[in-house]
């Protein structure tokens, strides 16, 4: 369209052709304060051209303003997030909805792009949450996923909201405590805060194909405890890790 216009404009510069194209007159108070003159080439201060040619319309645009600095609202994608149970399918509109309607071995699948954009998610039953095919969700979190029960974690993009300041390590993106296994797989984790993207003392944990964006920490962090109220220790790991990981 832009082209069209411009290509216009250099032929009217020309002078070469008439053509019995109707002309209309621009009122110049409407144009921009400093004066410069009026050129269809310099598009980026109008709101809407005409071009006609005889009695037809033959194109009209209207240029917008520069983009603003806000981003635009997140479409709302309803019904993405899919509860798989005994059989049947459920959709609901958020991930803290689902997992708070799921059992013990349910599956959520998660049929969108997002950036959806959740609460904190606690939980407590056994679960998957996985990208639905065709699909790469973004999850984007003020706060963490954290569990005390066996997780597995599929195809999707984690990603940290804010700037909050981290108390512990327990706020990671993923914290997973006291729970019999932990996997990841063809995930990709963002944390801009000073924290690991994983925290685990999960007895066994399987990663792959997994990518780790967190400049200021190490990518997963196994704990162990120490006995009784002892302090955890733990074990870090800074590299992409795509096998299965059997703690000492």
């Amino acid at each position: 369209m832009r082209r069209i216009l411009v290509d216009s404009a250099r032929r009217k510069k020309a002078e070469k052709r008439g053509g019995g194209r109707a002309r209309a007159d621009l009122d110049t108070d409407s144009l921009p304060a400093d004066g410069s003159p009026f050129d269809l080439l310099e598009l980026d201060d109008l709101l809407e051209i005409t071009i006609t040619r005889g009695d037809k319309q033959v194109v009209r645009v209207r240029v917008e303003a520069e983009p603003s600095a806000t981003p635009a609202a997140v479409k709302v994608e309803t019904g993405a997030f899919v509860l798989l149970a005994a059989g049947t399918e459920r959709k609901l509109n958020s991930l803290a909805e689902a997992v708070q309607g799921a059992g013990d071995g349910d599956t959520i699948e998660i049929r969108g792009n997002g950036p959806f954009v959740s609460s904190p998610i606690k939980i407590t039953q056994s679960l998957t949450i996985r990208a639905g095919e065709g699909f790469r969700p973004v999850i984007q979190l003020s706060s963490n996923i954290s569990t005390i029960s066996p997780l597995v974690l599929e195809g999707l993009e984690l990603q940290r909201l804010g700037e909050k300041v981290p108390v512990g390590y327990e706020e990671a993106l993923v914290f997973s405590w006291d729970s019999s296994s932990l996997h990841l797989a063809n995930c990709r984790f963002r944390e801009h805060l000073a924290l690991p993207c994983v925290v685990t003392n999960a007895r066994s944990y399987f990663v792959r194909n997994c990518e780790f964006h967190c400049p200021h920490n190490s990518a997963i962090t196994w704990a162990r405890r120490l006995g009784e109220g002892g302090r955890p220790d733990y074990l870090k790991y800074s590299r992409l890790l795509a096998t299965t990981i059997t703690p000492p």
